[in-house]
Parts: structure tokens; sequence; C-alpha cells
């Protein structure tokens, strides 16, 4: 049996080929799309995240090979668009890796209105990385009091205490941060 690509016939043996050079174009077509989804967190927009959500669902919820996940890229390069896309994709949002969660990334950038976000969607403000800091310790350490207060009104835990023994007011004290002292003492 012979295949017609136009006005050309070709041979069996060759549709063999045709379907081995799909597959191929197809697998690369998913890693390049892989390796989009982070870049598209960091830096894209709504419309080209729908459209990586629309080949591959699966995509938005899986780690990047340093161990980032989509969302905790967005949060961390303040891409509030896509951090609100991916919420709505209810993408898990503690999910995190040995660097942290989206929350931690959201605080460590100072990015209050995806700290809010995170936390009104219901973001665990107590989840700790690998040296056992929480995103109020971050907040502490580096002197973010705004989203200190957001953190402690979600509940987050002032005792917490990381891989140091340390806890956000030891951090605050070190700093000489006073109204965080004050702030974490009157919890």
């Amino acid at each position: 049996m012979d295949c017609f690509i136009g006005n050309l016939t070709i041979p069996t043996i060759c549709n063999a080929m045709i379907i081995r050079m799909l597959f191929v174009l197809l697998l690369f077509t998913g890693s390049l799309l892989a390796q989009d989804v982070y870049q598209i967190a960091r830096s894209g927009d709504t419309a080209q995240m729908e459209e990586v959500y629309t080949q591959n669902p699966q995509l938005l919820r899986q780690p990047n090979a340093d161990g980032y996940l989509p969302l905790t890229l967005a949060a961390y390069h303040d891409n509030i668009n896509i951090v609100r896309y991916l919420i709505d994709k209810e993408v898990p949002l503690d999910n995190s890796s040995s660097y942290g969660s989206a929350l931690m990334a959201a605080t460590v950038k100072g990015s209050k209105a995806i700290v809010a976000l995170l936390l009104e969607n219901g973001a665990n403000p107590n989840i700790a990385d690998a040296n056992g800091t929480t995103a109020l310790i971050y907040a502490s350490l580096f002197q973010l009091n705004d989203i200190a207060g957001l953190l402690l009104k979600y509940k987050a835990n002032p005792h917490a205490k990381d891989n140091r023994n340390n806890t956000a007011l030891d951090y605050a004290v070190l700093t000489q941060n006073n109204s965080l002292i004050t702030l974490l003492k009157n919890q």
C-alpha cells in the first residue's frame, strides 16, 4: 500500500519513518513546552500559560530540573498575573522543594500583594524549607514588617524555630528591628 503526500506517492515502508518522525516531533514539542512553562512563570502572560495548560495541564504542577515549581517561580519573579492564573487552575499552593514554597519566594522578594493572594487562597504560612525556615522567619530576616504582620494575621507560628534553633523574634532582635520585635512579642 502506498501513501500520498500532495501529488507524491510514498511506499509503505516510509509510513513507519513518518510515524517515527511525528513521534519525535511530538516529544520535542513536549520538551519545549516543559522548558517554556518555567520561563512563562517567570515573565510570561496568562495567554501563554493557557496555551501550555491546554496542551499539557500537568506541566503546571511539575518542578523543573532545579526543583522549582511554576508557582514558586512566578511568585519569586513577582508575576502576579501568573500566580492568579495558577491559583485559578488549582495548583497546590503548599507544594515546595528544598528551596521552599511560593509563599516563601514571595516573602523573600518582598511582594506583599502575592503574599496576600497566596494566604487569602489558603497557603499554609507554617511550612518550612530544608533549613527549617518559614516565611515569617524570612520576613524577619529581611525586615519586612508589613509581610510579617500579614503572615501573623494568617496564623504564622511566631515560635517556629529554624535549623539554627532561631525564631523570627531572634532574627528581629539580631537586626535590631524594634517594631518587629514588638509585633512578635505581642503574639
